[in-house]
């Protein structure tokens, strides 16, 4: 009964997990999204169980059994949805959001044991009041789930540094031909701007509240066809920057998890290790707990 949960958690999580790794056809934003809806749905789903089909009686039946390993099963699918995408999500942004993300996940799991310590401390250690506890925590547990959806949904693309980023990378998601024209287009402007402030730096010069302009001579040439600063390949300046711009984004390719496995595999095995280890101590370490503190109890009643 002390492994159950974790046999019917782990196994499921760390195979979709894997299989969204190799065959990752579904956007993140609905593996997020819909992962927290479930989340919330089985934290209400948990105390109905013991509501409805338990009750008063002193022990669960069978259907309750089952139905319980069933939420924790779909606990770990829906889990294993979520955690590629929410770290993929966050990767399109700077390193420190990856950072707060990995802070975030390690922290719940202290969070929540507080909030199960509390709820179970403030109620009399009768079944009633072990049942009451229980769904108070079930019930937290929904409303920050909840609250997680809502701030996924609402909030986080409304933040400026998530669209700017998202941006990004969304034309890098478009066809190759729009790629390389992206690409080539912003090549182009920042030439024409870095070769326009080249040619004529006090076009435009703020000083206080008042703004001092410079008349540009009359003749002024195309910085993309300008003679006065030709490359070797006999391009100017702009449309070399456009040109290296286009081959740029024409040899870029998306890498493989193999690649990058490949590439960080010494990060890979120690997180390997470090999970290896805790998956080995953590089911058993509780069940012996249980064990330990259910012989105190038994020596000393009062």
């Amino acid at each position: 009964m002390d492994r159950l949960f974790t046999i019917a958690y782990l196994p499921v999580c760390l195979f979709l997990l894997g299989v969204l790794i190799n065959y990752n056809t579904i956007p993140v934003r609905p593996r997020i999204l819909s992962s927290f809806a479930g989340f919330t749905a089985i934290m209400a789903v948990v105390p109905g169980i013991d509501w409805v089909l338990v009750g008063d009686s002193s022990t669960g039946s069978n259907t309750a059994l089952l139905l319980m390993l069933l939420a924790v099963v779909l606990v770990g699918v829906l889990d294993g949805m979520s955690q590629g995408a929410i770290f993929g999500d966050a990767s399109v942004l700077p390193p420190h959001y990856t950072h707060a993300v990995v802070g975030g996940t390690a922290s719940s799991g202290v969070v929540i044991c507080l909030l199960r310590i509390l709820t179970k401390a403030a109620l009399p250690p009768t079944r009633a009041g072990l049942r009451v506890s229980t769904a108070i925590y079930f019930a937290l547990s929904g409303a920050v789930s909840l609250a997680c959806f809502c701030t996924y949904h609402t909030i986080l693309p409304r933040l400026g540094v998530v669209q700017h980023y998202r941006q990004k990378i969304a034309v890098l998601e478009l066809s190759p031909r729009s790629s390389y024209a992206a690409a080539a287009s912003t090549a182009i402007h920042e030439a024409v701007a870095a070769t326009e402030d080249d040619q004529h730096p006090l076009v435009h010069r703020h000083s206080g509240s008042s703004t001092h302009t410079c008349e540009l001579p009359k003749h002024t040439e195309n910085p993309l066809h300008s003679s006065s600063h030709l490359t070797p390949d006999g391009l100017s300046p702009a449309a070399a920057a456009a040109a290296a711009a286009v081959t740029a984004a024409k040899q870029q390719k998306a890498l493989s998890w193999q690649h990058v496995m490949a590439e960080a595999w010494q990060s890979v095995l120690a997180l390997f290790i470090v999970y290896v280890i805790t998956l080995s101590i953590f089911p058993g370490v509780l069940a012996e707990d249980a064990k330990v503190c259910q012989s105190l109890v038994n020596r000393c009643p009062n």
